[in-house]
């Protein structure tokens, strides 16, 4: 080994990394499992890159925001906490915000386009927003966000990828309603999973919710029992059977 490395090689070793390792060695009974305390360290570094963005990959009128990852599990009483999120970027102002504002185009539409937009930029980047982050963003309530979500989506006939649709959270009906009118309509499953950005698995869960509705209601079962046998909300029941009995009459 040269007198160069012996003497200026140790510097590299000056590490967040060996330092962190070290701490876990020290303070948290890993000096019998220093490869694991390494596996953790690197681990934890990992998660933490996966948060920062290069300041030069954010443009004018972006932000950072913490997203729920599209691929995670919602279950009853798990928390924000223990919610695994990322970061990503979103256009909070461009330039047609500021055309739509100057052609006079009303503050209530543009801010629904803009929802719409950010919505669909954390969907792209396999995160979703709620409600409550929109709510936060734009300096709102949440109450008005969900008006104008409802709005553009029976506007444009599109629903939007938010968290609460695409992770099934919620009282809202309305997309899985959506669902099952396309099903109905001879959509396959594939085109209503794009269609609502919903996974292809929730969409034949719905529609077998739904061939279960329709079954018992043709056993002339009321609406409240059907709801019980089904574990499905009564007003999610009552629109179901409302599109059989538009079934019905088609016939």
């Amino acid at each position: 080994m040269s007198v160069n490395k012996q003497i200026y090689g140790p510097l590299h070793e000056k590490t967040l990394e060996n330092n962190l390792i070290l701490h876990l060695i020290e303070n948290y009974g890993y000096s019998s499992k220093p490869k694991i305390a390494e596996a953790m360290v690197r681990d934890i570094l990992s998660i933490c890159d996966s948060f920062k963005k290069d300041s030069s990959s954010i443009d004018t009128g972006q932000i950072l925001w913490p997203a729920v990852i599209l691929k995670e599990k919602h279950g009853n009483g798990k928390t924000l906490a223990r919610t695994r999120t990322k970061n990503v970027v979103l256009t909070i102002v461009d330039d047609q915000d500021i055309k739509d504002y100057s052609n006079g185009v009303s503050p209530k539409e543009v801010l629904s386009k803009r929802i719409a937009r950010i919505a669909s930029e954390a969907y792209s980047q396999k995160a979703l927003l709620a409600q409550a982050d929109i709510a936060i963003i734009f300096n709102t309530s949440q109450t008005t966000v969900s008006k104008l979500v409802r709005e553009y989506q029976n506007k444009t006939e599109k629903m939007l990828p938010l968290r609460g649709v695409v992770h099934d959270i919620g009282r809202s009906v309305t997309h899985k309603v959506k669902i099952i009118k396309m099903h109905v309509a001879n959509y396959s499953t594939r085109d209503i999973a794009r269609a609502t950005s919903h996974a292809p698995s929730s969409v034949d869960r719905y529609i077998k919710d739904f061939q279960r509705v329709k079954m018992l209601y043709g056993k002339k079962m009321p609406p409240a029992e059907i709801a019980y046998i089904t574990s499905l909300s009564e007003s999610l029941v009552s629109e179901y059977i409302k599109i059989v009995k538009e079934q019905m009459l088609k016939k």
